[in-house]
């Protein structure tokens, strides 16, 4: 917190992960994607925020690496596609650091360190970066920032069930954790945790962010520009899944 004017000011911070599938293709970063999207926002990220992680999936490439070379391949790609990421957002001008971090310790140092922002791709084996997300947004929670965590997916929001398959799911569109949780939509078991499972949020990531509720948590489909930026301007958003301690359950 700071102090200004005789107020106490709540530091902000943000983490946003880019899905792999609107993100990458099967060359890397699509950085035209990135761009276009964040200069649609018309928010300056620098004055909403104090800190800043953007953590960016493997998609196709990581998918396509993993059943040739294992995990240990996959994990490579994401990592790149990171540093392809904090270039992007440093040609954009965002003060972002060109150090991609390869562990968790490492994130927390390079978030402690930097004066903005990090890319950051995966962090370790057996853990998709909707873990590592949840990952980094503890560590802006340890060091006591209010944080807006926004995931991207290929999905427009999270469904009572699948959409594919189900002519009845219904978009849900507030909603606690323990709600999602209950109702069968979201697994918190890190143990329940398979590569390329077909979930929102995978269960590691799940498991982590029940400790951080407090914490909103928007989840969208990767070209829902407007309503990312009602959720980061903290206005009311009428897309997508708002994940929110003490909501009541609302459905589209």
């Amino acid at each position: 917190m700071r102090i200004q004017g005789g107020f106490t000011l709540v530091q902000r911070a943000l983490v946003l992960k880019f899905g792999g599938s609107a993100t990458t293709n099967q060359i890397g970063l699509i950085p035209i994607y990135v761009s276009d999207f964040l200069s649609a926002l018309k928010v300056d990220l620098t004055k909403l925020f104090e800190k800043a992680v953007f953590v960016v999936g493997g998609g196709v490439r990581a998918r396509k690496e993993l059943s040739l070379n294992g995990p240990n391949g996959a994990l490579a790609i994401t990592r790149e596609h990171a540093k392809q990421l904090g270039q992007t957002l440093r040609g954009m001008g965002l003060p972002i650091s060109l150090n991609v971090p390869t562990a968790t310790d490492k994130l927390r140092q390079q978030i402690e360190e930097t004066s903005f922002g990090v890319a950051v791709g995966g962090l370790e084996l057996g853990q998709t970066t909707d873990a590592v997300a949840m990952s980094a947004a503890q560590i802006l929670n340890d060091l006591r920032y209010e944080v807006s965590i926004v995931v991207l997916s290929n999905v427009p929001a999270i469904y009572t069930s699948d959409p594919r398959l189900d002519s009845e799911a219904k978009q849900i569109a507030v909603a606690t954790i323990v709600q999602l949780v209950e109702m069968g939509v979201l697994i918190d078991d890190p143990k329940a945790f398979k590569h390329g499972m077909n979930v929102p949020l995978d269960p590691i990531a799940v498991f982590r962010y029940k400790t951080l509720d407090h914490h909103p948590l928007f989840f969208a489909g990767a070209s829902d520009i407007e309503g990312v930026k009602k959720f980061l301007t903290q206005s009311d958003t009428t897309t997508g899944t708002l994940i929110k301690q003490g909501s009541n359950i609302c459905l589209r």
